[in-house]
Order: structure tokens, then sequence, then C-alpha cells
């Protein structure tokens, strides 16, 4: 009797967790090779989950072995997180990138103008976020056409999707394709900031970071969903509130990614219908019009983003409390000895705890240990010896 179609990709995600690329190709080259083709169904889902995924680990190994540059579909990531641009042809990502950052992309009113990504950096709130322009979504982009897999695994190790689309014509459709698409990519695009971020490692225990009060019921409900899916180590960030259908998502979908809607051309004539419409259809969204004639919204598309990632600004303190230098930027939820690893591993490893002055504080200058969970603004002396 062979294992529920679910249970079986459970197991197999278990197997290749923590695995080399290498590794990983060759355990699901194997169950590849002793699948029955007699299965129907759920199973043949999950075969071509298998089949896509194995084609992106492929391609990537060969991306490595040829060097990053010989794939154009490569961007290499910079900043403190990648968000990558979806949208039709000609829905206005280029004008947008080029309008938030100093890329030198290409503008065209003719169809495909972008044949490659092109990464630009945007400052915002004194925190570099990487922006990508890229090829249009087609349909039947997961089978193949127009750019195929290869934008499709662009969109799968972004940190976050903003999907763009033209107000100057019918919202809704646009929205189905990008949607349709991703999803047959196995890409899940979640509405807004993630919740609460799992990570299965192949090694370790459940480690649990928390921008809120969890609370012991809510911390059970974690580890149940993770034991249920038989993974015994992972670290999680929760960065609000959330459901158990929440956890599931991120532990069966391919890659579950925080998305925005950015409504362009909003000074067209029917935009403003247009952008309610969209804004209707899918109120789960952010959701944002903009228009590069005079970039209404731009700010709050910049803050937009910026929330999108689930990131704060945590900044060094010299001995008086006053902040050092630009900030660096966390995840929510994160600990003072999260921020010493992120500086420096032997800093991590000589780390005794911290003094702290901000909202995480309950007085300035409060001495904390590493297990402190900092919160946006903090100011921070990290302490060794």
């Amino acid at each position: 009797m062979p294992l529920p179609a679910k249970e079986l990709w459970r197991r197999i995600r278990k197997e290749i967790t923590g695995q080399a690329e290498s590794r990983q190709i060759a355990i699901l080259h194997r169950y590849l090779a002793d699948w029955p083709m007699d299965f129907k169904g759920a199973y043949q889902v999950q075969r071509a989950k298998l089949e896509d995924l194995l084609a992106d680990l492929e391609r990537v190994q060969a991306v490595k072995r040829r060097g990053s540059r010989a794939d154009p579909f490569y961007v290499k990531r910079s900043g403190a997180a990648q968000i990558a641009l979806a949208g039709l042809t000609n829905s206005g990502k280029s004008a947008l990138v080029a309008a938030l950052t100093a890329a030198p992309t290409e503008i065209g009113d003719y169809p495909f103008t972008t044949q490659v990504p092109i990464p630009g950096m945007v400052e915002v709130k004194g925190v570099p976020l990487q922006l990508v322009d890229t090829p249009a979504v087609v349909e039947g982009l997961a089978q193949g056409e127009g750019p195929g897999r290869p934008l499709l695994q662009l969109f799968r190790v972004a940190n976050g999707l903003a999907l763009v689309v033209d107000l100057a014509r019918d919202p809704l459709p646009q929205m189905g394709v990008l949607l349709a698409e991703l999803w047959a990519g196995s890409i899940e695009p979640y509405p807004g900031r993630l919740p609460i971020v799992v990570k299965p490692k192949g090694t370790g225990r459940v480690e649990i970071r928390s921008a809120i009060e969890l609370g012991k019921e809510r911390e059970e409900l974690i580890r149940r969903a993770l034991r249920e899916a038989e993974i015994s180590a992972a670290q999680v960030w929760v960065r609000g509130q959330f459901e158990a259908e929440d956890i599931e998502l991120q532990l069966e979908a391919g890659a579950c990614k925080p998305t925005l809607i950015v409504g362009a051309k909003n000074d067209e004539p029917g935009a403003a219908e247009h952008f309610a419409q969209l804004c209707a259809a899918y109120p789960l969204y952010p959701a944002v019009d903009v228009n590069f004639l005079d970039e209404i919204h731009f700010p709050e598309l910049r803050g937009m983003l910026f929330d999108l990632l689930g990131l704060m600004r945590i900044y060094r303190a010299g001995e008086d409390g006053t902040p050092e230098g630009e900030p660096t930027p966390m995840p929510l939820g994160s600990t003072v000895a999260d921020l010493a690893e992120g500086i420096d591993r032997r800093l991590a490893e000589a780390l005794t705890g911290a003094k702290i002055w901000g909202p995480s504080a309950q007085f300035a200058g409060q001495l904390v240990g590493p297990a402190h969970t900092l919160a946006e603004g903090d100011a921070v002396l990290l302490r060794t010896g």
C-alpha cells in the first residue's frame, strides 16, 4: 500500500533538507526512477513538483560550475533583501525600477522590452533593498513558454514579490495569469508579510524567535505542526498573529513568498476604477497605485516594500547609548545573539550580553542576556568577556 501523496512529499522533503545540492539531486533521481507511472491524482502533482525541483537544482549546479554570470537569469543578491517584480508585458515594471533605483532598465512601449533580469538598489529607512526588473510573465510560463523555468526560479529565490499590474487595462485578467503561473511553478504568493517563517534544518533542534508575546499554547501549536511534518530541527521566526494554516502552507508549498500589488499608470483614463476593482477582488494583499510622472504614492510604496520583508533596524551603540553608523537590518524576532552572529561569528562566540536603549528595554541602558529579543529602533552595545 503506497504512502499517501502528502505524506510521501513530507518524507522526501525531510530526506533532502540540509543535504548538499549534489546529494539532493541524487535523492530526487532515485525517487523519480522508482515512481510508478500508474499513480494518478495527487501523486501526479507530487511527481511534477519533484521534477520542477530537480530541474531547478540541476540548473543551479550547472551555473555554479560555469560561473555565476554564465546564466543571465542568475541575479546575485545585494543589500538586505531581494524583491522581484512580476508582471505581464508592458505592465510598467521597468519604469518602476528605473524610478525607484538607478538601474539601467530599458523602457519601451513595445512588448517584451526586458529580456533579462535587471537589478537596482533602493534605500528605504536607511536600509538598502534590491529590486529586480524581470522579463514578462506569459501564459504557459511553468510549461516552458517565454522565459520559462529560469524566471520562476528567480521568483522562487527572491525574498519577496511585487505583482505589477497595468491600470490602463483590465487588472483582473492580468492578476489571473500572474497567480496561475506562480501556482503552477509551486510558488505561493502570500498576501503581505509572512506572520511566521519556518526554515527546516538538517540537524539540531527547534529554535523559536518571536516578536510578539507567544504563550505556551501558540508555541505548542508550532511544535505540534512540526512534529506532524516529522521535522525535528528548524528555525522559526514569529512576526505576528498566525494560524496553523500559515505553518502548513510553508511546509507544503514549494516556496511561500510575501507579496504586494503595485497598480502602475494611475494617471491613465479609468485607472481609479480599475484599482478599486483590483482591491475589491484581492482585499488581503497590500496594494498601492503609482505613476511615473509625479511619482505619487512612491513614499508609501517604499514603506510597504520594507514592511513586506519583516525586517527591523537595529543600531550599534556607544557607551552612552548613542546610535553609531548605519542600521543593521534584522528579521523581526531576532535576539542579541542573532545580532552578534550576523556581525561576526567570533563576536557571537565571545558574547556575554548587551546594554540596550530603545523600545525593547525596560529602562535606558538595561543589561540583558544573549537571548533578549530586540525591537525596531533598538541601540545595542554588545558585551564580551
